[in-house]
């Protein structure tokens, strides 16, 4: 045996078959002598002796040099050279040109990303976190306009697939009978920018927030010290308070008027007199 290899923790010898491999193994590293697992196995594993990838990356591999590799950056992050390589794989000249996955394909992807990002160690976790941050960062920092109109958009997609199918809640039905009543052309679930509002009525640029007393933290019941017989208000109301006031201020800059409906109001019926002016 050319390689140290383990099974289960223990030593395999040449008389073990190598189907033994086929459910996972260790196998140890000439250079950094570190045992690394795999889950796949090839004939060079007794045929050669093994090297990481970590070890063939940083000793082997020419762009470990920071020569080589300022050299290669500044050909790859050429305009002429993406716009040559985008030529290149568009359209027909794409191998995955007309195709699709079947859903079996998709399926399997989405599971097999699940157990890797359940199985990611913690180094490898805030590894992947620090690089995702730089490079995001170093995105802003180049161009901090384009950045945040991307990340807009991506945010009102992602709003829009979560609130698509979603179902109105006892008090946000009532409010929405109430205003079908009035006779007035509104929305249930109105995304703007990367906030969700319970209800919009566009030409009179209106938004209408419906809150449970609990989950928002009605200051009719609710405050931080618990004076005058009301509840102190815990770490999840606080979060949607902070949150609450994001979206109030931010529907002001923008021109609209936010006209906030509580649990309570709707209740006793008081609503409809902060909705008289519609």
């Amino acid at each position: 045996m050319i390689n140290e290899i383990l099974v289960n923790d223990l030593v395999i010898t040449d008389a073990m078959p190598r189907n033994t491999l086929k459910d996972g193994y260790k196998i140890k590293c000439i250079s950094c002598n570190k045992f690394i697992s795999r889950k796949w196995y090839d004939k060079s594993v007794f045929e050669k002796k093994y090297e990481c990838k970590n070890c063939v990356m940083k000793y082997k591999n020419p762009m470990y040099s920071p020569k080589v590799k300022d050299k290669h950056d500044s050909i790859v992050k050429s305009d002429e050279y993406r716009k040559n390589m985008s030529e290149l794989v568009s359209g027909e000249n794409n191998g995955f040109y007309g195709k699709t996955h079947t859903k079996k394909t998709m399926i399997t992807i989405k599971e097999k990303l699940r157990v890797y990002w359940e199985t990611m160690d913690d180094n490898t976790r805030d590894d992947w976190s620090k690089r995702a941050s730089i490079r995001e960062k170093n995105r802003m920092k180049k161009d901090p306009i384009g950045y945040r109109r991307e990340k807009a958009k991506a945010a009102r997609e992602s709003h829009k697939s979560q609130f698509m199918n979603c179902k109105m809640n006892k008090i946000e039905t009532i409010i929405y009978d109430y205003l079908k009543s009035l006779n007035i052309h509104f929305d249930y679930s109105a995304i703007l920018a990367s906030y969700q509002y319970d209800f919009i009525i566009r030409k009179k640029r209106i938004l209408i927030e419906v809150d449970g007393d609990y989950w928002h933290g009605n200051p009719n019941m609710y405050n931080l010290d618990g004076s005058g017989g009301k509840k102190v208000l815990n770490e999840i109301q606080l979060s949607k308070q902070k949150r609450d006031k994001e979206k109030e201020e931010w529907a002001i800059s923008r021109g609209f008027k936010l006209i906030r409906i509580w649990e309570d109001e709707i209740n006793n019926g008081k609503f409809k007199n902060k909705l008289k002016t519609l």
